[in-house]
């Protein structure tokens, strides 16, 4: 009788250790399954905001293009006052820029739609060097802009008269709140929560647009910048849970610019920080649930 009871303590000790080990294999595999299922949706929410971001800057192009070919514009007889109310009119149909001005290949500003600093000379800005080599400048270079007060991004394209000489450039002038439209827009899942924080900086870290340290654009540089440089190439990635300004845990997801069509990028890099509990949420729920499952009475 001694024999069989132990017997039988034997065969359900085994029954529980293997049952145990089952339930413990298919719990890390759920759970890894769920983390690797978060990771890659909020990868692919970067991937298509950087693609949006990408594809709205490429369509500066176009706009530039239908600018500098326009007759009023690439005329050399064209009058100051002509050419601004030509701008006027570019300005108001695409309802992406701030102002168009042009400037003679000495940097002296023409004419512009809002009729702001005529006859002065520009500062030698980082798109002039695309522009002296005959090519357009798509968001080379941003500043808080001293005519108009407001940090500005720069779109830039030469200008040539019939014969293909260049004599001039127009520079339009978009605000960086039109970035809150394309980042902040692009998909449902950033209004998840209040919580969820979007960073997009520029090749050096400098923040162009940020969903919550709006005081910092084209001021600081992402606390995150240097952990993103030690990260191994490729298109996005995923950095340690950190704290974020010293608030609670974060996930940050990045993703590097590729450009689109033949509009190369200048280098940006897409910051989406993700609370840990959001991705940590379904797991205990998973857990609680597999608990009531194991243990009824619970």
């Amino acid at each position: 009788m001694k024999l069989l009871l132990k017997l039988a303590f034997t065969i359900i000790a085994i029954a529980l250790i293997t049952l145990s080990a089952i339930l413990a294999f298919t719990w890390f595999f759920n759970v890894r399954t769920l983390e690797a299922q978060a990771k890659e949706k909020w990868e692919e929410l970067a991937l298509h905001t950087m693609d949006k971001v990408d594809r709205a800057l490429f369509e500066r192009a176009g706009d530039l293009k239908m600018i500098v070919q326009d007759p009023v514009i690439s005329s050399p007889d064209s009058s100051a006052q002509q050419i601004a109310k030509r701008f006027m009119v570019f300005r108001d149909a695409y309802k992406a820029y701030v102002s168009i001005s042009f400037f003679d290949l000495d940097r002296i500003r023409i004419a512009d739609s809002s009729g702001l600093d005529i006859g002065k000379k520009e500062i030698e800005h980082r798109y002039w060097e695309d522009v002296l080599q005959g090519r357009p400048s798509l968001a080379s270079d941003m500043e808080t802009s001293g005519s108009l007060g407001i940090p500005v991004i720069y779109f830039a394209a030469p200008v040539q008269d019939k014969n293909g000489q260049p004599f001039g450039a127009v520079v339009a002038r978009m605000r960086v709140d039109k970035l809150y439209e394309i980042v902040g827009a692009v998909d449902p899942l950033l209004e998840e929560g209040e919580e969820t924080l979007v960073d997009l900086v520029d090749k050096d870290g400098q923040i162009i647009y940020s969903s919550y340290n709006r005081k910092g654009i084209l001021k600081e540089k992402s606390l995150d910048w240097e952990a993103i440089k030690r990260s191994a190439g490729g298109t996005v990635g995923v950095l340690a849970v950190h704290q974020h300004l010293e608030e609670q845990a974060y996930i940050t997801v990045f993703c590097r610019e590729q450009g689109y069509l033949d509009f190369r990028g200048n280098g940006w890099t897409l910051l989406v920080h993700i609370p840990q509990h959001t991705i940590v949420d379904p797991v205990v729920e998973l857990r609680n649930k597999w608990l009531l499952m194991i243990f009824p009475s619970v």
